[in-house]
């Protein structure tokens, strides 16, 4: 796995209650990979993103935030084996009873979304609704994730917070693609809920912990059909606790 890229950024004050801010990064990615002798994969990826969003501020408790995020992927497939590269829990020589087979394309897929949210503050309390939708063209559908998130600002030291909301993931590129998976397959969903505090130990110590828990639907699983390869008929969930330490050093570096 090879990658290298590059980012910047631009920010625009026209008043003081609009702030516009734009965000470019490119990122290039080579993966050369082989399990056992049943699959070999040569992939290379070269993304786009492109964030640009705008802030109004409408009064002192409200501000209004809206943008869009747009993806352009050029992708370039090499690759040849039986079974595909191996997914979570299978053998590494590959799952599946398909024949060997072997392809060799070169994809664009432009993937944009626009994403809209506002920003409610009472005193200590911050609540933020917001509604996300994104045009996924590697499954050819629209995903619309509603989402809410909240803080509690309970003394200078504590912050509690809770959140809420649907994430969609657009498959790998080798369970869609024609050759070696399904073109027909749609994006993995997942409902997320999280809670946790934020602690402030010193000046420049942090202490977060959140526990979250998520429920997913219409995962890509494989099956022993040659003619579909996978399907969307996976489910699953996942459960845990993060409590990470973070030190700022100064106000652009830190280590947790």
């Amino acid at each position: 796995l090879e990658w290298v890229g590059t980012q910047a950024e631009w920010i625009y004050k026209p008043s003081d209650v609009l702030t516009h801010q734009l965000n470019v990064s490119y990122l290039i990615t080579s993966t050369e990979a082989s399990f056992g002798t049943n699959v070999d994969l040569d992939f290379l990826f070269q993304q786009v993103l492109i964030r640009e969003s705008v802030d109004w501020t409408l009064s002192d408790h409200f501000k209004f935030r809206a943008g869009t995020d747009t993806e352009l992927l050029i992708s370039e497939i090499d690759a040849y084996g039986s079974g595909g590269p191996p997914k979570e829990g299978e053998p590494l020589n590959g799952g599946g009873l398909q024949d060997a087979i072997g392809i060799n394309q070169k994809n664009f897929e432009p993937s944009p979304a626009i994403w809209t949210e506002l920003q409610a503050k009472f005193g200590a309390f911050l609540f933020v609704p917001g509604l996300r939708v994104d045009y996924l063209s590697a499954t050819d559908e629209f995903a619309i994730q509603p989402r809410i998130t909240s803080r509690w600002q309970t003394t200078k030291q504590l912050a509690l917070k809770a959140g809420y909301g649907l994430y969609a993931q657009t498959p790998e590129g080798d369970e869609y693609n024609e050759g070696l998976g399904n073109p027909n397959i749609d994006s993995e969903r997942g409902w997320h809920v999280s809670g946790g505090a934020e602690y402030q130990l010193t000046d420049s110590l942090e202490l977060d912990s959140s526990i979250f828990y998520k429920d997913f639907d219409k995962l890509v699983r494989r099956v022993d059909d040659p003619n579909i390869r996978v399907d969307n008929s996976g489910i699953g969930r996942a459960y845990g606790l993060e409590v990470p330490l973070r030190q700022n050093l100064t106000s652009r570096f830190f280590g947790w």
